[in-house]
């Protein structure tokens, strides 16, 4: 999605893509995760067109302070917090709880109001998260759900394969689309999603 957006390309998954952004920020709380994203994104996407982070949350209460600093100076087309596990503080706190989503939800808010969409990664549940909705499949999307604008679910659902399933607040469509993912190239770990089109 992310190359599909700083690229420009026309559609993604067969869906327009409206506008064409001209960087995105990464906020990675996982060990190794900025070098993975690096070789994955380099040559892939125009040059600084991406700028990634180390991501922990420590409890200070300077700490999303100095975030929002940041991206005002950089005025991101995007920030993406992955994952939302780990930028929880302290750590371990249960996100399916209302209220420490809704202390995230607080920490994220002045963010959208410097005009910077953000998107959140968390992870799904194993085994018990097939046939949820798609808003109680994220870990934590019931109780995020209700203030995000949409929630966006890649699931494997069984005999029907993956599938890209959303849940928007704000639309009168929910997507259900069956995708593929395949390397850019032999070369290029980048992820290329595919919609598979019916037969």
């Amino acid at each position: 999605m992310s190359t599909a957006l700083l690229n420009g390309d026309p559609t993604f998954l067969g869906l327009p893509v409206r506008k064409k952004l001209d960087h995105i920020v990464f906020g990675l709380t996982d060990d190794g995760a900025r070098a993975e994203l690096k070789e994955r994104m380099d040559g892939a996407v125009p040059y600084d067109s991406v700028t990634v982070f180390p991501f922990s949350d420590t409890g200070d209460p300077w700490y999303w302070a100095g975030i929002y600093e940041d991206l005002a100076r950089i005025k991101p087309g995007l920030f993406v917090l992955d994952n939302v596990i780990g930028a929880l503080a302290p750590p371990g706190e249960d996100i399916a709880s209302s209220v420490t989503a809704q202390r995230l939800v607080n920490s994220l808010r002045p963010i959208g109001d410097l005009g910077i969409p953000t998107l959140l990664v968390t992870h799904t549940p194993k085994g018990t998260g097939e046939g949820m909705s798609v808003a109680s499949s994220p870990i934590g999307g019931r109780a995020l759900g209700a203030a995000a604008r949409g929630l966006i679910a890649l699931r494997n659902s069984g005999k029907q394969g993956r599938r890209l399933q959303t849940a928007l607040n704000r639309a009168t469509e929910e997507l259900d689309i069956p995708v593929t993912m395949r390397r850019a190239s032999a070369e290029n770990e980048v992820p290329v999603w595919e919609r598979i089109e019916p037969a």
